[in-house]
């Protein structure tokens, strides 16, 4: 399964690194004065292979989760090979996040933000509803909340520590019961975004 997050992504008959340095927009944001910011995530779960077409039809590998979805969500999955992660994989995921970060650099980027909400796969190890992990990456808040540290150390490994990082998670989702914010010591660059909706009541 080494290869599930490393091989190379083509879309368009370009890889994904390709496409980067190909993109328009970061000449034209850079032309106005403004900063540009690219997003980094995985669907896990809920990647465009799971169902969407024609990406499903095409699918080679297996989707990854962090555990095995619940019994309940277990029918939306039928047919569909879900793969749980091995800590090396996670550890080689994590890896992966700072060489796309470094291409994102090279390309003229000012940082990345860490698609970290709307259940996408990093929410997922976030997620006590999805992670049920016991290990390095399961268990406490602070042993799910590590993918985001080795992230970070790997941006700043790979792309600069100068690089901003941001890590963009769901206000809607409540903290595990017991766990309670507190300061974090944070490497230069790094932002959290909170993703929210406005909820409108009757009355």
């Amino acid at each position: 399964m080494s290869g599930l997050l490393s091989t190379p992504i083509t879309i368009g008959g370009a890889t994904i690194r390709n496409r980067l340095y190909r993109a328009p927009t970061v000449d034209a944001v850079h032309a106005e004065g403004a900063s540009i910011v690219i997003q980094l995530g995985h669907g896990g779960l809920y990647a465009m292979e799971a169902w969407h077409e024609p990406y499903a039809s095409k699918r080679v590998d297996p989707i990854v989760a962090p555990s095995m979805p619940r019994w309940f969500l277990r029918p939306a999955f039928r047919g569909v090979p879900v793969h749980v992660m091995s800590t090396d994989e996670v550890r080689s995921m994590c890896a992966r996040y700072g060489e796309v970060a470094a291409w994102c650099r090279e390309a003229g980027y000012d940082g990345v933000q860490l698609g970290s909400a709307n259940a996408k796969l990093l929410d997922q190890f976030l997620s006590p509803f999805y992670n049920r992990r016991d290990g390095e990456f399961g268990g406490s808040f602070e042993a799910r909340a590590s993918v985001l540290r080795l992230i970070r150390e790997a941006v700043a490994e790979r792309a600069g520590p100068d690089f901003a990082c941001m890590v963009k998670v769901p206000f809607e989702t409540r903290p595990p019961i017991g766990a309670t914010a507190r300061p974090t010591t944070a490497s230069s660059g790094s932002s959290i975004h909170i993703s929210a909706a406005e909820r409108k009541t009757a009355g």
